[in-house]
């Protein structure tokens, strides 16, 4: 036993550091997950078929079709014609069609990947925005919540519940070792009986040992798996409490921080970082920021000037400036070309565009997000060709946590990040075609009729409903699918490839041998023991039949607290074990105990690092880290009290006893 101890604090000194890792993104998230698994190799904690499972865990291969369904779906446009006509029945009120667009996007959440979602409707946001001149602050946060709670709809509304339901299907039921004693009137001896000896158990079923019989068969054999609507009536709920109350907060309590005119010029207030070049022309040659009052005629704030091989940081508004001076600052969108036009300056795209490029097109202004699956991501502009691929030019950059301050063509980019991009208006349509951006323009709203685009439509409600009715596994239904459409080229194999997130996919198939090695170390026991002896000590001050709620009540907590700073992911592989050891240990079905950590580790609102999805409206909305604090603490206080009572109530605890 002493070598499973050591293996054990191995084990808990990788996942602490992991942890260490993933809340300071050190690494990106799935290089830690991917380092973590090869410290556990090196120590032999896990063997080489261990470390590569997750690549062909069923949850995984199930992620990566979804991602492929739902891109064929999103290029219809049947989800963005949908969701038109829908918020078109609030007519000109403007509350009755934010609330029915939020409802829409929950349902939609449901049957695709939610940031997929996201991503298509923040354009619809802005449209909305614009017609009845309401801030975008007030209804981008609402929409990715909307989002999260449509996961809580059906076992496809996102990753973590694929994931649960893959480490239920991997665990057997709970069988206690027994032999017939041959020598003592064959009376049958098991694990923990006096007369057991240690040496009589061979540690795997055989017929005649004693076990839990959870799926109520008489057959020892495999937990059964989340079933594809086994969610959907709690999920309903939530749904219906959570778009009341981020409705409510919508529309009283979050502010309005970013008003829209018009789509391309929606953020006259935020700042950008962009940089210019001094001309022997410009009115700043031979003087100072201080001197032409900048500051305060166009709110721009230097951060350095390069001058030949110098860079000067120190003094910069008293600074003489010189001819070719390169300026780079921040200031406001609106004043940007004021500030350039009044005082005779180069724009970073005047020095760096040919003249038949900036004369021979009509350049319009745009902003875009980068979004979670971009290649632009940990790239700078130059790496990413971006002029050449898109014949347009990032004017500015902005990052909502970050004061930018290098040159525009060396920052390496990160997901959220807002571009202003000058394009010509006959590549807007190539711009906002890619992949990498989420463009805040009024969108082309139609079907896009294609050979077989009605397949898009019908392959997941379909697989859905054979998957619910036993017909097929949800597995076998969306490769049948995903075959399907691309046999008949409804998607190509390039979109497949894109659509896929591999971080994600990455991230989930390194995170597998983690949960299993939590389970060849026995930590999985240690960490069951912890809880359930806190959870006895505080069930001494409530009625002995309240416990199993008590424990339901702790593991929600336990698993939303850490998801809102932790990988969803992550927090799903490692409690899920732990919870069916738990009801183990307690005799009882380990099915309420697993749905408490899946739908706590899912329903993230504390914080923006929480989700995916909050991460993609911080930027565009202009929030602020205490604002999630604000919106997300009471609906998880009342998301986890609901949880607490309404599990039990959907799944009630169910005492077992042991049978062979």
């Amino acid at each position: 036993m002493d070598f499973l101890f050591t293996d054990q604090i191995i084990l808990f000194s990788v996942i602490f550091l992991t942890i260490i890792f993933f809340s300071l993104e050190i690494l990106p998230l799935e290089v830690t997950a991917l380092f973590s698994v090869g410290v556990l190799l090196l120590f032999n904690i896990i063997d080489v078929d261990t470390a590569i499972s997750g690549f062909s865990n069923s949850a995984v291969i199930t992620i990566g079709a979804i991602f492929i369904l739902s891109r064929s779906l999103v290029k219809t446009g049947f989800l963005e014609v949908l969701a038109r006509f829908l918020y078109k029945l609030g007519g000109n009120n403007p509350w009755l069609t934010i609330f029915i667009f939020l409802f829409t996007v929950s349902i939609i959440s449901g049957f695709i990947n939610n940031t997929a979602a996201v991503a298509i409707f923040i354009p619809v946001v802005f449209k909305i925005c614009q017609k009845f001149h309401i801030s975008p602050t007030k209804i981008l946060l609402p929409l990715s919540y909307a989002a999260i709670l449509g996961g809580t709809l059906t076992l496809i509304g996102t990753s973590t519940n694929l994931i649960v339901s893959s480490v239920m299907e991997d665990t057997d039921e709970h069988y206690i070792d027994c032999i017939i004693d041959g020598s003592n009137k064959n009376q049958k001896i098991c694990d923990g009986d006096e007369l057991w000896v240690e040496s009589m158990g061979n540690n795997q079923y055989d017929k005649g040992d004693k076990f839990l019989d959870i799926n109520d068969n008489g057959v020892w054999d495999q937990l059964d798996p989340i079933s594809m609507f086994e969610f959907t009536e709690l999920g309903l709920i939530f749904i219906f409490i959570g778009i009341i109350y981020i409705f409510i907060i919508s529309r009283w309590f979050l502010p309005s921080r970013v008003i829209t005119t018009s789509l391309t010029q929606k953020y006259h207030l935020q700042k950008y970082l962009t940089e210019f070049r001094i001309p022997k022309n410009s009115k700043l040659l031979g003087k100072s920021f201080n001197y032409m009052d900048v500051s305060k005629k166009y709110g721009f704030q230097a951060y350095k000037i390069i001058r030949e091989n110098q860079e000067l940081i120190y003094n910069l508004n008293s600074a003489i400036l010189h001819e070719d001076d390169v300026i780079i600052g921040q200031i406001n969108l609106g004043d940007l070309i004021r500030f350039k036009e009044e005082m005779n300056i180069l724009l970073l795209s005047d020095v760096k565009m040919n003249q038949s490029e900036l004369m021979g097109e009509n350049f319009i202004l745009v902003e875009a997000l980068i979004n979670h699956q971009s290649s632009i991501i940990d790239k700078t502009l130059n790496e990413y060709d971006f002029k050449h691929r898109f014949s347009s030019f990032v004017l500015a950059i902005k990052r909502q946590k970050e004061l930018l301050r290098d040159k525009i063509a060396h920052i390496k980019l990160k997901f959220s990040d807002t571009l202003l991009i000058m394009v010509p208006k006959a590549k807007l349509e190539t711009v906002k075609g890619s992949q990498d951006l989420i463009v805040f323009e009024e969108l082309d709203i139609h079907l896009k009729y294609q050979q077989y685009w009605w397949l898009s439509i019908l392959v997941i409600p379909v697989v859905m409903l054979l998957s619910s009715l036993g017909i097929i596994s949800i597995v076998k239904g969306v490769l049948l699918g995903v075959i399907l459409l691309l046999v008949l080229k409804v998607i190509s194999i390039q979109d497949a490839y894109e659509s896929i997130d591999w971080s994600v996919i990455f991230l989930i198939a390194a995170l597998i041998p983690i949960g299993k090695a939590i389970n060849i170390t026995g930590m999985d026991l240690s960490m069951g023991e912890s809880i359930l002896n806190f959870t006895n000590y505080i069930s001494t001050f409530f009625d002995s039949d309240e416990k199993y709620i008590l424990l339901v009540s702790m593991l929600y907590l336990v698993s939303m607290l850490t998801s809102s700073f932790l990988s969803n992911a992550a927090v799903a592989i490692v409690l899920s074990p732990i919870a069916v050891l738990i009801g183990y240990k307690w005799g009882i079905d380990p099915r309420p105990l697993i749905f408490a950590v899946c739908l706590g580790s899912s329903n993230s609102f504390l914080t923006p690092i929480g989700y995916q999805t909050n991460m993609m409206v911080y930027g565009p909305g202009q929030y602020r880290f205490n604002d999630f604090m604000k919106v997300g603490l009471p609906l998880s206080i009342l998301f986890w009290l609901t949880a607490t009572y309404l599990i039990t109530y959907y799944w009630p605890i169910k005492e077992l006893i042991f049978v062979s």
